[in-house]
């Protein structure tokens, strides 16, 4: 067995435009080199670890104890994004940020822990346990947010020698996640099998938000400061779907190739019985966190 790995290669360019605002563009590429993972050749009763498609991108993982070759697909995961960003430093009492990125995150192993099934195994995941669902996970992966706004700002104000104020707030726009249509494993249970492939099932909507910060501050004497703060948390109070159940059917299937979503009608289960589908498949089953406030008070000697 050799060590898992990882690359990341990332270069940038800033230009200022202005004595204290400047653009910039940057690149980041991210990719996974190697993985120890736990295999199985018959389905999740014995296993063993090893390097998934160490050798040649074929899959080929060696021999068990038996003498038996497991033919595996490498895992892969590739992030590559590309950031847009415009800054304002500090000057006459404001700041201001925004950025723009575009990115894609593909591939077919999560990572050492799976948001698909919830499962924080690391290093011995449900991924290349089960032979029989190998097909249709290469895609999309849990995180890919291809499209993501940042807006920043904040202003200082300065009553007097003693007394200072600061407003700050931010703007966030993301695109929603990708979604999948799920199925059980007799052994393993639900969310395991890609009926189609990763990402069949659309995307979550966006999810914007608004979130507001202000704070005084007196300067009682010159070793003493009192400050109060209040933050306010998605002030528009925005409640973007951030979660729907993936599961399209809770009986033991098996992933279906070159298929369309409409021969979905006709999918059966591993015992050849026709599969009933999931009553709440793509319900919501998370919100964005409403509006909230947190205030504070602080003193600083």
């Amino acid at each position: 067995i050799k060590g898992q790995y990882a690359d990341e290669y990332l270069g940038g360019v800033q230009y200022q435009v202005y004595r204290d605002i400047s653009v910039g563009v940057e690149y980041v590429h991210k990719s996974l080199g190697r993985v120890i993972e736990d295999m199985s050749v018959d389905d999740g009763n014995t296993y063993f670890l090893s390097n998934p498609g160490v050798k040649g991108g074929l899959g080929y993982q060696g021999t068990t104890g038996t003498g038996v070759t497991v033919l595996e697909p490498p895992p892969r995961r590739i992030y590559d994004s590309m950031t847009l960003s415009v800054n304002k430093a500090l000057s006459d009492n404001y700041l201001l940020t925004a950025s723009y990125v575009y990115s894609n995150y593909r591939g077919n192993y999560p990572g050492l822990f799976n948001p698909v099934n919830g499962q924080l195994d690391p290093n011995i995941l449900s991924e290349y346990d089960l032979l029989s669902l190998l097909p249709n996970k290469d895609g999309p992966l849990p995180g890919d947010i291809p499209n993501s706004f940042k807006l920043d700002g904040a202003y200082i104000y300065e009553l007097d020698a003693k007394t200072t104020f600061n407003f700050g707030g931010d703007v966030r726009a993301d695109e929603g996640q990708p979604m999948n249509y799920l199925g059980a494993h007799p052994l393993y249970g639900p969310s395991e099998a890609f009926i189609l492939p990763r990402g069949s099932a659309g995307r979550l909507p966006w999810v914007y938000s608004l979130d507001l910060r202000a704070q005084a501050g007196y300067k009682i004497t010159k070793d003493y400061n009192l400050s109060v703060s209040a933050d306010l948390f998605n002030v528009l109070n925005s409640q973007a779907v951030t979660a729907r159940d993936e599961n399209y059917t809770f009986d033991s299937v098996s992933p279906i190739v070159n298929v369309k979503v409409a021969d979905l009608a006709y999918l059966k289960t591993t015992a050849g019985t026709v599969a009933t589908q999931n009553a709440n498949f793509l319900a919501p089953t998370r919100y964005q966190l409403p509006f909230s406030a947190r205030f504070g008070a602080k003193l600083a000697f």
